[in-house]
């Protein structure tokens, strides 16, 4: 979270992408989503969802685990409709991104409910699009204690807007 702070800081363009440092979605994504008109001039966020009927995931099934039951209590405990707020494949609209970034206080992996607590409170809809995903083997999350994190921030969050 705090590196995708930085960055957003200093992004120029009309719009901005953000990507895990281990490039499990490829950039090249982005030509897809062209190639098959799912980007849309009035919509501001877009997030990669690895549980899209048409994504194409490369996966260990522990984390697909996981990852399930880490959306179910995101649903249940922040009323996240999305499928998937994990997939580090976001692109926004500089203004909405900058907006959102600015107002960001977690800056580990909960960034990204976060960013959809924040969009949401501010009536701004995410879009999901399907994508090819392949987990990495050196990925640097450790499920324990990043999962144990991310709880506690969940659970800080849920206070914080009043869920």
């Amino acid at each position: 979270g705090a590196a995708l702070i930085c960055g957003i800081k200093k992004a120029s363009k009309d719009w901005m992408v953000t990507i895990d440092t281990d490039i499990s979605v490829s950039l090249i994504e982005i030509n897809n989503w062209i190639k098959y008109k799912y980007l849309k001039i009035d919509k501001q966020i877009y997030f990669g969802s690895r549980n899209l009927k048409d994504s194409i995931i490369k996966f260990e099934y522990h984390r697909k685990l996981i990852g399930f039951f880490f959306m179910l209590i995101c649903k249940f405990l922040l009323k996240i409709k999305l499928h998937d707020t994990q997939c580090g494949f976001k692109l926004y609209k500089k203004k909405i991104g900058k907006m959102l970034f600015k107002n960001l206080t977690e800056k580990k992996f909960a960034h990204d409910i976060e960013i959809v607590l924040l969009a949401t409170k501010k009536k701004i809809e995410i879009i999901e699009l399907p994508v090819e995903w392949k987990h990495k083997e050196d990925s640097k999350i450790h499920l324990i204690k990043d999962s144990l994190s991310i709880f506690w921030s969940i659970y800080k969050m849920k206070k914080k807007f009043n869920y």
